[in-house]
């Protein structure tokens, strides 16, 4: 009779372990398998590149947005953050051990909500480090891993929720929300634009991310050569039609009218940002955003005849934008790469960027689970059954 048995479950048993070890061989080598040309760097072109002029190889996230539970969450809200932070951390180990980059950024919304309190704002950061994104992945690669982690309005807050506990407790964790990099031969500007607009809370924000914006044009007005990647959550301007979110703001109903929401940065921020940091004549640089999840690409250039930049969908203009699909895994687990080598003939950096994606939560979750029913149920029956 239990022959009988394990013979009935045969078939089935050798099929879960078929299917546990293609699902595997799929999550941990999906770059290889799935777009290998969008899930690579992309500077194999036969330039010039002296040591004077690092090349850039950075990788990107967008928007992880990593929840909490509560003293109330039921064991399946439970479970579903537990899976959710093990997806994200598996998409950034798989494409750290891949690429090798030699930057990584995540771009905004490093958590999921600005109202958290302080003890849980502490779990979740360290959830971020010890869960999602351990650097000490990327510190063995050549020559030093510089990591940029963005504040986004789940963050710190829009500008009328931006306050002073909310930017301390971020940058004790985080970093600074405001800074640059020289790099040999380009920039890294990191920057807090969701001060930029108004009403805000706090004044002294805004000010303060202004005189940064000035504080860099000087530095470009110094060395006019030098590229910069410009690291900020909510998109520049555009209208409607261009990208998945069109312009959006919402204000608190209350005598101050608080900025509450934007999609992106209000046509008059974007072009004083894009007069200090690029400058109008020769702009030299390339943009990196967060926030819509949906990821986009758009180009801006400045128009002399209205004395203004204007901005179009898709590449080719002095200065590319591309706001990075979201990682989590309703969009796909996404990761950007841009990839930024010294042009010897053109006498500036030339950047690319590729956007390489995953699959839905739901495959790996698919996958751990026919992984543990393989282990304990399917290994045994085709064991027995092959000493039967």
């Amino acid at each position: 009779m239990i022959s009988l048995h394990l013979h009935l479950l045969r078939w089935p048993a050798y099929v879960t372990l078929l299917a546990a070890l293609l699902l595997n061989l799929y999550i941990y080598n999906y770059p290889y398998l799935q777009n290998r040309t969008e899930c690579i760097w992309r500077d194999d072109r036969g330039w010039n590149l002296d040591k004077s002029h690092e090349e850039v190889h950075l990788l990107a996230f967008g928007d992880p947005q990593i929840r909490g539970a509560s003293n109330t969450s039921n064991w399946r809200t439970r479970l579903d953050i537990f899976g959710n932070d093990h997806f994200l951390g598996h998409i950034y180990r798989v494409m750290a051990k891949r690429t090798k980059p030699n930057q990584v950024s995540v771009l905004g919304d490093l958590l999921s909500s600005q109202w958290i309190t302080d003890d849980e704002f502490e779990r979740r950061a360290d959830r971020y480090f010890g869960r999602i994104f351990d650097e000490s992945l990327v510190k063995n690669n050549d020559g030093y891993v510089m990591w940029y982690n963005i504040a986004g309005n789940h963050d710190i807050g829009y500008g009328g929720e931006m306050t002073r506990e909310r930017i301390d407790r971020f940058e004790n964790r985080f970093g600074r929300v405001n800074y640059y990099v020289p790099r040999k031969g380009y920039r890294v500007v990191v920057l807090n634009n969701l001060a930029l607009d108004g009403p805000v809370y706090e004044q002294q924000f805004q000010n303060d991310c202004w005189m940064f914006v000035d504080m860099v044009r000087q530095a470009r007005e110094q060395e006019p050569d030098v590229s910069t990647i410009l690291m900020t959550h909510v998109p520049l301007y555009k209208p409607a039609g261009i990208c998945a979110d069109g312009p959006m703001f919402k204000y608190y109903d209350n005598e101050y009218k608080w900025l509450r929401s934007q999609n992106h940065l209000s046509e008059d921020a974007t072009n004083r940002l894009l007069d200090g940091i690029f400058g109008r004549e020769d702009p030299r640089g390339v943009i990196l955003a967060g926030h819509d999840h949906e990821g986009c690409v758009s180009s801006y250039s400045f128009d002399p005849g209205h004395g203004n930049w204007t901005v179009e969908g898709g590449r080719g203009n002095a200065v590319s934008e591309y706001t990075v699909r979201s990682m989590m895994g309703e969009f796909g687990g996404n990761t950007g790469l841009l990839t930024g080598s010294w042009n010897d003939t053109e006498g500036k950096y030339d950047f690319d960027y590729s956007l390489c994606p995953f699959v839905v939560q739901h495959l790996w979750w698919a996958t751990k689970v026919v992984t543990i029913i393989a282990t304990i149920v399917a290994l045994p029956v085709a064991v027995s059954i092959h000493y039967s």
